[in-house]
């Protein structure tokens, strides 16, 4: 089942600009990173271009979930990760297939254009990020941990009860 090990943002205020993502292993033998740019504008080199149509896919490992719909608004600008964004005024969720672990996640909200407010939840229940807003032409910057379980559990041994 493709939930296992799949960490889901849903964001949940009325307009968010998602300039940036970033996530990383708190602990891991190899390092590994996922940088994500929203929107329609080139990526930071180095960074993962998500359009506004990029469904979660087990090949790709990540995407928008849920059959939720984003809008993806260009502002311009020389800086690429605060020149894009995408924005709904619903619920939307964006997940990424990771392996069990600790996670670090850090996210830019705002918009070079206009106000943003946005709530964060991890693993579609947990509540990261309560209430960030955001005035035209700022960005706020925001880390949290989570941590990413295999939700199924083992069988019982045969000599436990209701094993």
């Amino acid at each position: 089942m493709r939930l296992n090990r799949v960490l889901r943002l849903r964001q949940l205020s009325a307009v968010l600009g998602v300039a940036t993502g970033l996530m990383a292993p708190v602990r891991a033998a190899e390092p590994t990173t996922w940088k994500f740019s929203f929107g329609p504008g080139a990526a930071a080199p180095g960074w993962t271009q998500v359009l506004p149509g990029a469904a979660y896919s087990e090949q790709a490992g990540y995407g928008f979930d849920f059959g939720t719909t984003v809008t993806g608004v260009g502002r311009g600008g020389a800086d690429p990760l605060h020149a894009h964004l995408v924005t709904s005024d619903k619920p939307f969720f964006f997940s990424v297939k990771v392996p069990e672990g600790n996670y670090r996640v850090t996210l830019t909200l705002g918009d070079a254009g206009g106000a943003s407010a946005a709530a964060v939840k991890a693993e579609s229940r947990r509540l990261m990020l309560e209430k960030v807003v955001t005035a035209p032409g700022e960005f706020a910057v925001r880390t949290f941990a989570v941590n990413m379980r295999n939700f199924h559990l083992p069988p019982p041994p045969k000599n436990a009860p209701g094993g």
